[in-house]
């Protein structure tokens, strides 16, 4: 497995990724209508690569083939971490998650925070996270749980 920072021509991928792991990862937590409307994000791929090129983002790759990618804002927010549905529990989010953290520590980021998904909780706690509250967001008219998750490094 391979990282690196994230270029716009990986776009599709990413985008790919990120819906097909909510269809099929999160559905084991989250209803139908909640993972349909999670993964039909309503952003432009133009605004996904300037969401993605203004945080610190990487992408891992095994054999030239995204598997997985991650970003940390300049506020320290572990935004989006999403391993594709094929290659979970492979240790992919993990070592984003190692390069992110090191990357925090070179930009005098101390605190990371995220707001992670039922099924993302445990990951995070297993790095040493921990969990501030349980939210209750609504989104187009669906409730959503989710945490708020905070690190010092």
């Amino acid at each position: 497995m391979e990282l690196k920072r994230f270029e716009s021509r990986m776009i599709h991928d990413v985008a790919t990724l990120f819906k097909e792991t909510i269809l099929t990862i999160n559905r084991k937590d989250y209803s139908a209508e909640q993972v349909e409307l999670w993964a039909d994000n309503r952003q432009t791929l133009v605004e996904w690569v300037d969401h993605l090129q203004h945080s610190l983002t990487y992408v891992a790759t095994i054999d030239g083939r995204i598997v997985g990618f991650g970003n940390l804002t300049e506020e320290g927010l572990i935004d989006l971490l999403y391993v594709h549905k094929d290659h979970q529990a492979q240790g992919i989010g993990s070592k984003i998650m190692e390069q992110l953290e090191f990357d925090a520590r070179l930009h005098n980021i101390l605190r990371l925070t995220t707001e992670a998904s039922i099924t993302a909780k445990p990951f995070f706690l297993s790095l040493g996270f921990q969990v501030q509250q349980e939210q209750n967001k609504l989104i187009a008219g669906v409730k959503f749980i989710n945490y708020k998750m905070t690190k010092t490094i």
